[in-house]
């Protein structure tokens, strides 16, 4: 009813000043709306991880994580302006997950610390290269809307999210249809557990508003099971959506209606693949927002997140553009 109410009676935020935040014609930004979390994490010290077997771990650090805010970490630091929605816990690690959030630059004015309420917390065991990530159930509430919090994301350029993190927010539909309106782009990280398949119902309402879409290797696989690779074509039809498809070690693929761009990924040892994919979307959009041409963009994003995966961290990606630059100049090669 809140969105309804505010196009019937033609009161848009858009003429108004944002309390804490730029004005869209100003300066562009980003929404992130998804979970923060403490990362605890932990290495096998003597064999990967075997189902039904012993595996002995040694405890490392543990530092805020969160998929949509690991994201928001790396737009902040590479100078697209960046607001978080959330809600976080009031225990001891609330104010180490805001000032670690405002240390790379994101707004964090808009996350509500819910009394009572414990923080999300996720454990990721290193083996090998690769991680096993284990999340602990939270029943803490999600975002709650308000007008305050409507005025942001009415004047945002985009709203990146999970498809599942915005169907958290009561009434999703009618926000999600009343800010695509309004002229708000929409990016997914459609990871294979936030989704069913492209013809259920919900996803379809996602994949239709979305501007971009990125899948990674299982996902892919999933959303062409019924229908082949053709899907792909499909759910991009004479849009002008871009739909990304990562691919590991194997680089990405990249297409629109008009191009398709495959790109190599870069032939280098990963320390911990934790936050890839976070640093390969966030900084796709990053790309995106500052006007790129997509080759650039897909190439940007691509060593943005191989360059990662040589440090240990969900945030490593969160660095300033030049690092990027200076990797691709060295070959790829740890700095």
């Amino acid at each position: 009813m809140l969105y309804e109410k505010r196009e019937r009676y033609g009161f848009f935020m858009k003429s108004l000043p944002l309390e804490g935040g730029p004005m869209k014609a100003d300066k562009p930004y980003v929404v992130a709306i998804g979970l923060n979390d403490i990362d605890e994490y932990y290495q096998c010290v003597d064999k990967g991880i075997v189902v039904g077997d012993k595996c002995f771990i040694r405890f490392l650090e543990a530092v805020p994580g969160g998929m949509i805010a690991n994201a928001a970490c790396v737009m902040a630091k590479m100078g697209i302006p960046t607001y978080m929605l959330d809600t976080l816990g009031d225990d001891p690690y609330t104010e180490v997950i805001r000032k670690d959030m405002q240390g790379y630059g994101v707004n964090m004015d808009y996350v509500d610390v819910l009394p009572r309420y414990k923080n999300c917390r996720t454990e990721i065991i290193l083996s090998e290269g690769e991680r096993t990530i284990l999340i602990y159930a939270n029943d803490k509430p999600f975002v709650t809307m308000d007008d305050k919090k409507l005025a942001l994301l009415e004047n945002a350029t985009y709203v990146y999210s999970l498809m599942t993190d915005i169907q958290k927010i009561q009434d999703y539909k009618n926000l999600v249809d009343h800010l695509y309106r309004k002229g708000v782009k929409f990016m997914f990280d459609a990871e294979r557990t936030t989704f069913t398949s492209f013809d259920n119902e919900t996803d379809r309402f996602f994949f239709d508003r979305a501007s971009v879409l990125s899948f990674n290797d299982a996902a892919i696989d999933q959303l062409c099971a019924e229908r082949g690779p053709s899907v792909v074509d499909e759910l991009i039809g004479d849009t002008d959506k871009i739909v990304i498809t990562t691919l590991g070690a194997k680089g990405c693929v990249v297409q629109t209606r008009d191009q398709k761009i495959q790109i190599d990924g870069y032939p280098v040892t990963p320390v911990d693949t934790t936050g890839a994919g976070d640093t390969f979307n966030s900084s796709f959009l990053v790309g995106l927002m500052n006007g790129w041409p997509l080759e650039k963009t897909v190439s940007f994003a691509n060593a943005a997140a191989a360059r990662s995966i040589l440090y240990q961290g969900a945030k490593t990606g969160a660095v300033e553009m030049a690092v990027i630059n200076n990797f691709v100049l060295k070959g790829g090669k740890n700095q």
